[in-house]
């Protein structure tokens, strides 16, 4: 597949590159626009500074425990103590990027004996629509299980290599459910056609799931499959999102062309039956694995980013012979015009977060009028029939009522609170709704919104909406796009 094309030392020198150059977009705007990230951050800013922090005592608790979802937690919480919480996400988005591409680095080393071009792409694909919806947690967890996965495949098996593999397995596990259940897949499938003893070094994560999955998972939400459409849309749209459906029509087309293209030059080719096993175990997953579970919501959507991984991988040349020189200088046009792809479509996603970042500057400017400790509630009517992009777009700014946690010292109901999930609750539950339908025209509980809250930001919020607040006394504090903050307490 034109992977011979690239030297060790080059590769890993234009693999630092591309890290750097994702790593710098997350620099740019004030607060990554990344929907949940804003949520997790503020999360963090009260876990941090809640003992000299009267408010947060007063309104949220601790509450750790043994949850695959914590990756977040665990390395911005002690960092939010020494620098800024803004600064100590920003840290962590950046050493998820930089494990990623290591991971698919060593990953595709190991899986081909060799540096790959396939692999500078894969780096490119952390910024999936997972990555974009503010998923930190389970991206991490995703890069870590890259690395172990690498580890794992491994031909020579050196005598560091298993405690390293249990130590990562675990790593993976406390990171993310989603994560852990990929590693396992991918375990599962690499040790066809029957299991090697390696598998058992698994055995510390497991348990570790499994207390998890028994005692402290909350299922009472949980939901059945997404829809056949869904989760194809899912399978070829989700990884290379640019918050434009034509800008993604023409990225996924320019890759498609290329895709094509490399392996029409690198013909014939073998399928590598471990790897693709890996990738079509994943690929079941986005049909069969709920969409809801255990707390965590669109869990089938993640496992899209391991089947593309496997993927990628599953096809080599099937002759070690070097391509002839001709056929070997177009391959190499058709690398770089994929890499072009991938470094435009990061372009485009980077000024797509800058324009997003002054929305929600201009949208948390609003708070400054609330006093501390203010209920804040969040009303957001997203539209479920528009373009995923529009969808994307939408979603970036369903948490900015989060910041007003780290400004206001508010109390926002709708801070991720997911009983064994996040280690965090709510003094006080209150109406923590806050994902409409742009269809729900009512009826609202006015009387419980009231009450429980003192003021909330409406995002494209029906008129039946604003006349049942304002026909209570609610006032206006301004508005920042299609969005208006009210008070009436």
């Amino acid at each position: 597949m034109g992977d011979r094309m690239v030297g060790k030392a080059g590769h890993r020198i234009v693999a630092v590159c591309i890290a750097l150059g994702l790593i710098v977009s997350i620099w740019l705007p004030a607060n990554p626009p990344l929907s949940d990230y804003l949520n997790h951050l503020a999360r963090a800013d009260v876990l941090a500074h809640r003992g000299e922090v009267p408010a947060f005592r007063a309104m949220y608790e601790p509450a750790w425990g043994p949850y695959p979802n914590l990756a977040f937690d665990l390395v911005v919480v002690p960092l939010a103590k020494v620098t800024s919480v803004a600064a100590a996400g920003k840290l962590f988005l950046s050493l998820t990027v930089a494990l990623w591409c290591f991971g698919c680095v060593s990953l595709g080393e190991a899986l081909l004996g060799r540096p790959s071009l396939r692999s500078l792409a894969a780096c490119f694909l952390v910024y999936s629509e997972s990555f974009l919806l503010g998923y930190a947690s389970f991206s991490f967890g995703m890069a870590l299980a890259l690395v172990a996965i690498s580890v794992f495949v491994r031909v020579e098996w050196r005598r560091f290599h298993g405690p390293l593999f249990a130590a990562l397995a675990l790593g993976v596990v406390v990171s993310h459910a989603a994560a852990f259940v990929t590693l396992c897949a991918a375990v599962a499938a690499f040790s066809l056609p029957r299991p090697n003893k390696r598998v058992a070094l698994l055995a510390p994560a497991a348990a570790y799931f499994l207390v998890w999955l028994v005692w402290f998972a909350d299922h009472s939400k949980d939901r059945g499959l997404s829809s056949p459409g869904t989760s194809i849309r899912l399978l070829l749209l989700s990884m290379l999102p640019t918050y434009s459906s034509r800008f993604d029509l023409v990225v996924l087309g320019l890759l498609a062309v290329a895709a094509a293209a490399a392996l029409y030059l690198t013909w014939p080719v073998r399928v590598d039956r471990r790897t693709a096993a890996a990738a079509l175990l994943m690929t079941a997953a986005v049909f069969a694995a709920p969409a809801d579970f255990a707390g965590g919501y669109e869990t089938n959507g993640r496992y899209v980013v391991g089947a593309w991984i496997f993927g990628m991988f599953a096809l080599r040349q099937a002759s070690d012979a070097p391509l002839p020189a001709r056929r070997r200088s177009v391959a190499l046009g058709v690398a770089l015009l994929a890499l072009g792809v991938f470094a435009a479509r990061e372009v485009w996603v980077t000024r797509a977060w800058l324009e997003l970042d002054r929305e929600v500057a201009a949208q948390a400017a609003l708070f400054s009028q609330l006093p501390e400790g203010t209920h804040l509630g969040n009303f957001t009517f997203l539209d479920g029939k528009a373009s995923r992009a529009t969808q994307l777009r939408e979603r970036a700014l369903l948490h900015v009522t989060s910041l007003a946690v780290m400004s206001r010292k508010a109390d926002v109901p709708t801070l991720y609170a997911i009983p064994g999930v996040q280690p965090l609750k709510h003094v006080q539950p209150r109406y923590d709704r806050h994902r409409f339908r742009s269809t729900d025209r009512g009826p609202f509980e006015i009387e419980q919104i009231r009450s429980e809250l003192d003021a909330a930001l409406l995002c494209r919020a029906p008129q039946e909406l604003r006349d049942a607040l304002f026909a209570g006394g609610a006032e206006s504090l301004g508005s920042a796009g299609d969005c208006e903050l009210v008070r009436w307490r």
